[in-house]
């Protein structure tokens, strides 16, 4: 509550044009929350300043680069989240595979499993900005038995940037003694930078070996 009367008051403070005030930074424990209101109101500052002598779009792209920075602390208070899951035989880029036409699969087949994260933390290091993860699933049949597990050897990089656009491609074959039906593959995947913990989950069919 204190710290949304924080950011109304600063942004009562832009309306009368009393900038500097404006872009005091608020009090939090969040260092993430504090950088994100820092940087939404200067680029809210930066759009409706009418003194600027910066060109019309000049002011529009430093506004950006405030805003997506912004969204970058936001996204670090917010659950890690594993999006868009999908079996595929094909993995080149980010949001680029290739899916199964059906996930129709036989025992022991290998797949390819695409996930998309969001909301995970880029630690900068002498190396450059790291992101790891720890990654593992679990399957179960159609009456929420577990018939497998597995957990998946650590995923870890170094970017000169920050990573905006972050997938995981696993490569792994389904048990050879999986049972014929509906399964249901539960991905977990662990940040290692910001210690959250994302799932998601998609369903498959396992066919009869007579099939």
């Amino acid at each position: 509550g204190d710290l949304a009367r924080q950011a109304r008051l600063r942004m009562l403070y832009l309306l009368n044009d009393r900038r500097d005030e404006a872009l005091k930074p608020v009090d939090s424990p969040s260092p993430a929350m504090r950088e994100f209101w820092s940087k939404q109101l200067s680029a809210l500052a930066t759009l409706t300043d009418p003194a600027s002598t910066a060109e019309c779009e000049g002011r529009k792209a430093e506004a950006k680069k405030h805003l997506a920075a912004a969204v970058e602390k936001l996204g670090e208070s917010c659950p890690l989240l594993v999006e868009n899951l999908a079996f595929a035989t094909e993995i080149e880029l980010f949001g680029r595979y290739r899916p199964f036409d059906k996930y129709e699969f036989e025992p022991g087949q290998k797949v390819l499993l695409y996930a998309e994260l969001e909301n995970f933390q880029s630690r900068k290091t002498c190396r450059g900005f790291h992101t790891g993860t720890l990654s593992s699933y679990q399957i179960f049949d159609s009456r929420g038995r577990r018939v497998a597990e597995h957990e998946f050897a650590p995923s870890e990089e170094h970017c000169p940037a920050p990573r905006r656009d972050y997938f995981i491609g696993y490569e792994f074959n389904l048990p050879a003694g999986i049972s014929p039906g509906k399964h249901v593959l539960q991905l977990t995947v662990a940040d290692q930078n910001s210690e959250k913990i994302g799932q998601a989950m998609i369903e498959f069919t396992v066919r009869s070996s007579d099939h």
